[in-house]
């Protein structure tokens, strides 16, 4: 029998990994846009970031937050190998988007042309990271476990 975790305590650190991780590029992006770092093309950079950040932000924060709600949260728990898999790839993505965007003054090509030629790696990570939070935000088990960490 695998090691398993809090959910709660689980997903409140998916939480914060994805907060830490979504607020640098936001903060650079709204720099370099004040700046007309874009030039002209402003929308197409926040349309690449928002597509690259916020469907797995805003699911990781309403998932958390209607498991929160639930009475039994407390006593819902995971495989810690999920939790880990899940922490590990959904860092390896945020560091992606944040080193796309802080490493773009040092490319010898267009920004927007940067960010569009790596978006095949984006989507490759993008499809790891939603196939390890689908199972950990379904695959929970109900009641104590004998090994639950918090």
């Amino acid at each position: 029998m695998t090691a398993e975790r809090a959910l709660l305590s689980c997903q409140r650190w998916l939480c914060a990994v994805w907060i830490l991780g979504v607020f640098p590029p936001f903060l650079l992006m709204s720099v370099q846009t004040l700046h007309n770092y874009y030039g002209l093309h402003d929308q197409d950079a926040w349309g690449w970031l928002l597509t690259a950040t916020m469907p797995t932000f805003s699911l990781v924060i309403g998932s958390y937050i209607s498991s929160a709600m639930e009475p039994s949260a407390a006593r819902k728990s995971i495989d810690s190998a999920v939790f880990l898999l899940s922490m590990t790839f959904s860092g390896l993505y945020l560091l992606v988007v944040n080193g796309i965007l802080f490493f773009l003054p040092f490319s010898s090509i267009s920004p927007l042309d940067a960010m569009h030629h790596l978006n095949l790696l984006l989507g490759a990570l993008q499809g790891l990271v939603g196939t390890c939070l689908g199972v950990f935000f379904t695959r929970h088990r109900k009641g104590p476990s004998k090994s639950v960490k918090g």
